[in-house]
């Protein structure tokens, strides 16, 4: 017997990903496996097994291995456990699509309901521009109904339940793949592979796919039941587990189970969601809202979430209008019952059948919106409000394929591209060569209209491709992420620079670079240093003399707003990332869902540093663009405009409603309401006062 001792280094610990790939790298060899922490024991072929270990970072675990490979096992294992898993797992990952679950009760239909309920409001966090309506179509996520009986004597039956198991898990297996092939061709489709994979993978672990088969054999008892008797023992090890991160993977092993017991039931599933429908479920991940929207339902609700949440931020992209975090939703809908979505300011809600009033209310103004002709909008000018004033409207994009959305929505350029999407999911960082191909891509997308690319911003909520040491820090908000994560990680950094500075040669000018999160003087220094060693570098090794590049800072650290005429100094330019500023200044983590109500960006705190930012901005001579997700919502743009911003940069779909605010406006007559604002002691008081001021302007 062979036996090691190794640390666990990376910061979300032996979860989904690596608990997968450690199975994976056992299965390849002829030998036992043990992995052992404290007084836990797993089977290193199972994944379920390993998770239920519940090592988080620094964890230390004991190896053991008996066998003909018995030594090479252990050094491989070591080996990986080293190297952190090459762990690109995100913090908040999206999750697999649940199976559709077999019913525990029949669904009731309009014809078989008792007369209908009264009117009823559900309230939370609204995501989007407009209302809609539609019918209920629930997503429900309780237990799924297993039948239980028993198989007469004899091995024949047993082996025929048995077979009918395997035909489930190879059907399974090829849904799984299905959706794999189909992911590749939809947003978002690198975040999405492994979690697929991970499932795939959990249909051949041995707590899975053979235990429940030896049940069959020795107690004679059917194939559903003997997996969900397997699945009930993983749950209550999972419900034990004080780490909620990890006690979160046990969802995991509840949806492959209902996947197998939906393909045993003979596919009666309960029906799928029909266009012109509203969702309500518990939980949805980015992955089905991108599929819903493709079906054509109208929006959806669900009980949990925030509205900076990946699912808020995926609906808000493809304009498809949302409630987040609707508390007691499934308690009061029914199938077909009629919705209305309104996720419009502070308190969206959802009426859930609504009477003849509110639905004419809000007919009426669905179909004037209908009316409106969409129309491809010139962009690059910016638009003028009613008094003259000049204001530039941009977009937001992750994706290159992004671009042409920002073109037809006429944006005035490409005010934010986030880069991090070069750098997930992979097994290592991507070269010089493959950054400045996609670079160049972009450019030559947007021409003639202008694009900032804001640099690497891994950690937190994002992964990380440096050593173990910067990827412990990652999972921090506060820790080493953004502009610290490039500076603490050189090379990768200059590869970057080195890349942006080539593809912005080609464009003549029109490329600009980003600093995410700076806070000190200091930092821009250094950065200022590295970005004039990459230029020497192409000068040297390319011949390529490239001049300096227009240089901005993104104002998202409460700090960075007190130093900002000492950046402006080496600077071109100012952006503030508002999602950021007000996760920073408020102490909230945007991630948790039962913090999103304190999350409010007309917090008096947030309002005075945006005010501060744009007097030392206009003080400095620099322009400064406001991005985050209160740019793009309408109902805020006059406060936004009488803050002092004339640049603002959102999703392409929000580009319509804010031009229309803009150019109906008097910028002008904004002086006062910006005294009003800022002596308002509340985000109620700031959300009246705005009100008052609409409504004298329209007078």
């Amino acid at each position: 017997m062979i036996e090691a001792r190794a640390v666990i280094v990376n910061s979300r610990g032996l979860h989904a990903r690596p608990a997968t790939m450690l199975a994976k790298r056992a299965a390849r060899h002829k030998c036992e496996i043990v992995i052992r922490k404290g007084r836990r024991e797993a089977d290193a072929n199972s994944v379920a097994s390993l998770l239920m270990l519940v090592a988080g970072q620094n964890s230390e675990l004991t190896i053991r291995a008996n066998g003909e490979e018995a030594e090479a096992a252990v050094a491989d294992i070591l080996q990986l456990i080293a190297g952190g898993f090459d762990d690109d797992a995100v913090t908040n990952n999206p999750k697999l699509p649940a199976a559709p679950a077999v019913p525990q009760r029949k669904e009731k239909t309009k014809s078989a309901r008792a007369p209908k309920k009264p009117m009823q409001k559900i309230y939370g966090v609204g995501v989007g521009e407009s209302a809609t309506t539609g019918e209920a179509h629930i997503r429900m996520p309780g237990e799924t109904e297993v039948p239980r009986y028993r198989l007469s004597a004899g091995e024949a039956q047993a082996e025929k339940e048995c077979a009918r198991f395997e035909s489930a898990l190879r059907d399974v297996r090829a849904e799984l793949d299905a959706l794999r092939a189909r992911a590749h061709q939809l947003p978002g489709a690198a975040e999405i592979a492994p979690f697929i994979e991970l499932y795939r993978n959990l249909l051949d672990d041995p707590e899975i796919c053979i235990k429940p088969r030896e049940s069959v054999r020795q107690r004679k008892i059917n194939a559903e039941w003997a997996l969900k008797e397997r699945v009930d023992i993983i749950r209550a090890n999972f419900r034990r587990i004080e780490d909620a991160y990890f006690r979160e993977r046990g969802r995991d092993i509840e949806h492959v189970m209902a996947r197998l017991l939906a393909a045993m039931s003979g596919g009666k599933t309960p029906p799928r969601p029909a266009a012109g429908e509203i969702i309500v479920a518990e939980d949805l991940d980015p992955a089905s809202v991108i599929n819903l929207r493709r079906k054509g339902c109208r929006g959806f609700i669900t009980e949990t979430g925030g509205g900076m949440s990946h699912t808020a931020i995926v609906a808000r992209s493809l304009g498809m209008p949302a409630i987040v975090g609707a508390a007691g939703a499934l308690a009061a809908a029914e199938n077909g019952d009629e919705i209305i979505i309104d996720p419009r300011g502070q308190m969206a809600v959802a009426i859930i059948r609504p009477d003849e009033a509110a639905l004419r209310r809000y007919r009426g103004s669905l179909r004037a919106r209908k009316k409106t002709p969409r129309k491809k909008v010139a962009g690059g000018g910016g638009i003028k409000s009613k008094d003259g004033e000049t204001v530039f409207l941009e977009t937001n994009i992750e994706f290159p394929g992004e671009v042409g959305d920002a073109l037809r929505a006429g944006a005035d350029g490409i005010g934010l591209f986030r880069t991090e999407f070069v750098f997930l999911n992979r097994d290592s960082p991507p070269p010089e060569d493959e950054q400045f191909e996609i670079y160049r891509e972009v450019l030559r997308r947007a021409a003639p209209l202008p694009v900032v690319f804001r640099t690497i911003d891994l950690g937190a909520d994002k992964i990380n491709l440096a050593d173990a040491e910067h990827r412990r820090a990652g999972a921090n908000p506060l820790g080493l992420r953004a502009i610290r994560y490039c500076l603490a990680a050189p090379e990768l950094f200059l590869d970057q620079l080195r890349a942006l500075l080539r593809a912005f040669a080609e464009s003549r000018g029109r490329g600009k670079i980003l600093l995410p999160m700076l806070s000190s003087p200091a930092e821009l220094a250094r950065t200022v240093t590295l970005l004039r060693n990459a230029r020497e570098q192409l000068r040297a090794l390319r011949k390529l003399d490239s001049p300096p590049p227009p240089l901005g800072a993104m104002i998202e650290v409460p700090a960075s707003v007190f130093v900002m005429r000492a950046f402006a100094r080496h600077l071109s330019f100012f952006s503030v990332g508002t999602n950021d500023l007000v996760q920073y200044t408020l102490a909230v983590d945007r991630g948790d869902e039962k913090l999103a109500a304190l999350a409010d960006p007309l917090h008096p705190a947030i309002l005075h540093l945006l005010a501060s930012a744009t007097d030392n901005a206009r003080r400095a001579g620099k322009p400064i663009t406001l991005c985050g997700e209160i740019a793009g919502d309408p109902a805020l743009t006059e406060i936004i405009l009488a803050l002092g911003f004339r640049r603002l940069s959102m999703n392409a779909s929000q580009l319509a409603s804010v031009r229309g605010t803009v150019s109906g406006g008097d910028i002008g007559a904004l002086a006062a309401l910006r005294r009003r604002i800022l002596a308002a002691p509340t985000p109620e008081a700031v959300r009246a006062a705005a009100k008052n001021a609409n409504a004298k302007n329209k007078k």
